[in-house]
């Protein structure tokens, strides 16, 4: 059976909690809440913005004649 569990982890017994599950890492499987499948909407991830990045600098370089 899995269980999903919330602790706070800005307290003392919240970090100690956790501490001691970490021990167990055949059993226990921490989530990275801060890691996001998907870009949301309006938003684009870095490899997309890297490439279109690219393509402004080589077109305002063309434009200008650095290229």
């Amino acid at each position: 059976m899995i269980h999903t569990v919330k602790i706070d982890d800005s307290t003392i017994n919240g970090k100690r909690l956790l501490n001691e599950l970490k021990r167990y890492k055949k059993e226990v499987e921490f989530e990275d809440p801060t890691f996001v499948a998907e870009a949301p909407e309006g938003y684009m991830t870095a490899e997309k913005f890297r490439k279109e990045s690219r393509k402004d600098i080589d077109n305002l370089c063309k434009k200008h004649g650095l290229l």
